[in-house]
């Protein structure tokens, strides 16, 4: 008879999914090249498929609660990487994540960033990003006992690979040290914590690695055996070929970001442990 053990929930789970709306509002580069003859025209962003800003809400009375801004007090100096291109692959325009996890148990949380990768222009289809310049290395900032963050990401395993997006942070073999999964295009990473202030990269130790573009990802318990399952939501069928569709006005210097809409969508990823750390992608769920 099975008994159910009680349902673990990871530590943190946080995770941003892709915007491209945010390079919407670029003004267009202009060139001296001639106007391109594209193949392949796609359907670009237009002011008419932008959301409608809601209406300011009325005066309220000012709140006890105020914040402010410390970030470059705390030491955290972290800048998402750009790696533009006049081939306006849909891939710049995307932003990236952040845990919050205390991954060295000493009762203060730190923070881990995502970060994309250079780009070639143009790219060809088996081209993947390139991370090995440090500006585009995901970044780790452990907390000090005074509340200030030190960065520690070039000791700690976690530079990364590859156009990062995702992450979510769980503790997957119950060793009581919180992992890290980490989402992008090109494949995704399993890092263990191994206790001692570095992680290990496992991915194909677990079969984790996946394939394609993925976004986001979460760690949850779904059938309560005690261990945690992953999730990973992934985006649109897309590689730099297939990305090399022309959208915006045919005239020099007009090129624009493609709506998503001219790329197929791709299955979710539902992925469950099978108990010693091997994880074993067992089922897609449906497209979206």
């Amino acid at each position: 008879m099975r008994v159910n053990r009680p349902l673990l929930f990871p530590l943190v789970l946080l995770f941003f999914s892709a915007n491209p709306l945010s390079a919407v509002g670029q003004q267009p580069t202009l060139s001296p090249v001639a106007s391109p003859t594209p193949l392949r025209i796609g359907k670009p962003y237009s002011s008419e498929t932008l959301p409608t800003r809601p209406a300011l809400p009325a005066a309220q009375a000012q709140s006890p609660v105020t914040f402010a801004d410390i970030t470059s007090l705390a030491g955290i100096n972290f800048k998402r990487a750009p790696s533009f291109t006049s081939s306006k692959y849909l891939l710049e325009a995307m932003g990236g994540g952040v845990a919050m996890f205390d991954y060295d148990n000493d009762g203060r949380m730190d923070l881990f960033f995502t970060n994309g990768a250079a780009l070639k222009d143009p790219m060809s289809k088996t081209d993947l990003p390139d991370k090995r310049d440090p500006k585009y290395w995901n970044r780790l900032y452990h907390q000090k006992a005074d509340g200030s963050f030190e960065d520690v990401t070039e000791t700690s395993g976690l530079k990364g690979d590859g156009f990062s997006m995702g992450v979510a942070a769980g503790d997957y073999d119950n060793d009581g040290r919180t992992d890290l999964y980490v989402t992008g295009y090109g494949g995704n990473y399993l890092y263990h914590n191994n206790g001692d202030g570095t992680f290990t990269d496992v991915t194909k130790k677990a079969g984790v690695g996946g394939g394609g573009w993925s976004t986001s990802a979460g760690w949850i318990d779904y059938d309560r055996d005690g261990r945690l399952d992953l999730f990973v939501g992934r985006y649109v069928e897309w590689d730099f070929e297939v990305g090399s569709v022309y959208c915006g006005e045919i005239r020099a210097g007009y090129r624009a970001y493609c709506h998503p809409d001219n790329f197929p969508g791709r299955c979710q990823r539902q992925i469950w442990d099978c108990g010693a750390g091997r994880q074993s992608l067992r089922r897609r769920l449906r497209r979206f």
